[in-house]
C-alpha cells in the first residue's frame, strides 16, 4: 500500500448505520465507487483513503528522485521531474497549522470514519503496527477529513 496505512471496517453496514444514525446507503462494496455528497444530514459512503500530498512533500520527493538520477549520471530537468512526480498522498494530518491542510479543516469537510482496526507503518518496528479498541475489535470511529 503506497499510503503506508491500512484501515479495516469489517462490520456490516447495518451496525454502522445504527451507530452513526444514518439511513442513507451509499456503500456499494467497491472501494472508491461512491463519493460523499455535501448534505445537511448524515450519510454513509465509501471513499478513497488518503489526502493529497503537500507541495513540500512533493518537492522533497522530487529532489530525492533528481539526486538519484544525477548520481547515475543522468541529466535532470527538475521542473519536468516535479511536474511528473506521482502524488502517493498522505494518510495523517498531524500539523493542522500547515497552510496546506487549513482549506479542508472546516465543518463542511469533517467526517467520522468507522473502523474495527487500522495500522500505521512504523519503520523502527519493521512494518505495520495495528490498533484496535480490544481483541474482539468492536466497531469504533475516529474523526476524519474528506475532500471531493
Amino acid at each position: 500500500d503506497k499510503l503506508g496505512c491500512h484501515h479495516r471496517a469489517v462490520s456490516r453496514r447495518e451496525p454502522i448505520r445504527w451507530q452513526s444514525g444514518t439511513d442513507a446507503g451509499g456503500v456499494s462494496g467497491l472501494p472508491g465507487a461512491d463519493r460523499p455528497q455535501r448534505s445537511q444530514g448524515r450519510e454513509l459512503a465509501t471513499a478513497r483513503w488518503g489526502m493529497p500530498s503537500s507541495s513540500k512533500a512533493l518537492m522533497a520527493a522530487t529532489k530525492k528522485r533528481a539526486e538519484e538520477l544525477q548520481a547515475k549520471g543522468k541529466t535532470v530537468d527538475f521542473n519536468e521531474l516535479l511536474r511528473m512526480e506521482p502524488d502517493n498522498g498522505t494518510t495523517n494530518i498531524r500539523n493542522v497549522k500547515s497552510k496546506h491542510w487549513t482549506r479542508w479543516l472546516g465543518v463542511e469537510n469533517r467526517c467520522v470514519v468507522p473502523f474495527n482496526s487500522f495500522s500505521e507503518f512504523n519503520k523502527a518496528e519493521g512494518g505495520d503496527i495495528w490498533f484496535a479498541l480490544d481483541e474482539p475489535r468492536p466497531l469504533a470511529c475516529f474523526a476524519g477529513i474528506w475532500i471531493n
